[in-house]
């Protein structure tokens, strides 16, 4: 009885945290892009959903720079 009971909690708990990962959500961040570091800067920025780095960007290392959440209609 007590070996039913542990493979019975086993199965609740395997079925429970399956559960939960069938549910999770996606997001697509894109970073503002104002020109590199050998090129004009842009302005206003072009948005991107890539890496904003000194290739395509002006902005300062640990400085804020414009990220943006698109919201579904």
């Amino acid at each position: 009885m007590q070996k039913l009971l542990t493979l019975a909690k086993g199965i609740v708990i395997v079925f429970l945290l399956a559960s939960n990962f069938t549910y999770a959500q996606s997001v697509k961040l894109e970073q503002g892009q104002n020109g590199g570091v050998d090129k004009e800067a842009t302005s206003p920025v072009i948005w991107s959903t890539g890496n904003s780095n000194s290739g395509n960007s002006h902005f300062l290392k640990a400085n804020p720079f414009p990220i943006v959440l698109p919201f579904p209609n």
